[in-house]
């Protein structure tokens, strides 16, 4: 120990015992908060398309139309996606298309201005581009002209539109959002014709275990329309479920129950006299 530290020992002591106040000072680091972490935004699960119908201002087929002026070719699907982030709903349509070329693309449109999101062409998808040539060979109407014949059919928001080839005819699948329902609608993709308006599967299960608690009998076989639909889905003018969950429409059969009244294209001409 140094003098000098011998001297100021006993200073200290002597001061201490006399009870003379003794400041010291000593040399403190300054303490820095760590660095925030940086969170990423939080991302829900997807959201309900029922959730979703509430919030676009664009519709499906506004959407398509965007997608197609984007990069031309023809549509085969459109859907209505979203989620929610850091509290906010976003929502977009994907729409789906094939061009000249049969190149596959996917085009984002952001379902409340409208403004194209992104353009990305699907690589090593043969399948499905072989699937997508074969029901736009057969397939005479556009899918949005689709989308408007299906909507007047039912009431609702249309929220997602599929074309397909099955029972050797291209048929194009409509969903539309009307409260909380979600109805299914299919049309021919030659003239248009209705072929089938159902509840989706889950909304289906959902009325029929309402329907048994109140004991009531509900019967949804496939292909059918639900007796119960409500009425209020269906506009007066068009196909009624009662007339449609009758018997399953076929092929062969579209042009009798749907079409009441031939178009005057198809009115035979009178021979004039």
């Amino acid at each position: 120990m140094t003098m000098t530290t011998k001297t100021f020992m006993t200073a200290l002591s002597l001061a201490v015992a006399a009870g003379i106040p003794f400041a010291t000072t000593t040399h403190v680091e300054p303490r820095t908060a760590p660095p925030a972490p940086v969170r990423a935004p939080a991302v829900d699960e997807e959201l309900d398309v029922r959730d979703l119908a509430l919030v676009a201002k664009v519709s499906l087929r506004d959407a398509i139309r965007a997608a197609l002026d984007a990069r031309p070719g023809r549509a085969v699907e459109a859907e209505l996606e979203g989620e929610r982030r850091d509290g906010r709903v976003v929502a977009h349509y994907s729409v789906t298309l094939l061009t000249a070329e049969h190149v596959v693309v996917e085009v984002e449109v952001d379902a409340t201005s409208g403004a194209v999101l992104g353009v990305e062409e699907e690589d090593d998808e043969a399948e499905e581009r072989a699937a997508f040539v074969r029901v736009l060979r057969h397939a005479e109407r556009s899918l949005e002209q689709l989308v408007e014949a299906a909507e007047s059919f039912v009431k609702g928001t249309p929220v997602a539109a599929e074309l397909e080839f099955e029972q050797r005819m291209p048929l194009c699948e409509v969903d539309f959002v009307h409260t909380r329902y979600v109805i299914e609608v299919e049309v021919e993709a030659r003239a248009c014709h209705l072929l089938e308006i159902e509840l989706e599967e889950e909304e289906a299960e959902e009325e029929e275990a309402e329907g048994e608690e109140h004991g009531e009998d509900q019967p949804h076989e496939h292909g059918e329309v639900m007796r119960d639909t409500p009425d209020e889905l269906v506009p007066g003018q068009a196909v009624s479920t009662e007339e449609v969950s009758e018997e399953v429409v076929t092929e062969q059969e579209v042009s009798e129950q749907v079409v009441t009244e031939p178009s005057p294209a198809e009115k035979p001409l009178e021979r004039r006299r």
